[in-house]
């Protein structure tokens, strides 16, 4: 089980520090959601890309002189 890296506190202190205030009855709610998008994102790190191609690509123009 994964613990949670955000709970109401550190959420209003980060919001704090950009100068939001986040309204008290939507803190919880709020934080659940930052936590959800945190934890989904530290499992990104496991998934091993090294064979996988690019599904885009693209090359910037370049003019000479």
């Amino acid at each position: 089980m994964t613990s949670k890296a955000f709970g109401t506190q550190e959420l209003q202190a980060m919001a704090r520090l950009l100068g939001v205030e986040i309204p008290t009855e939507r803190l919880e709610g709020l934080a659940q959601q930052v936590d959800a998008v945190y934890q989904g994102l530290a499992r990104l790190g496991a998934v091993d890309l090294r064979e996988v191609e690019p599904a885009a690509s693209f090359r910037l123009p370049w003019r000479a002189g």
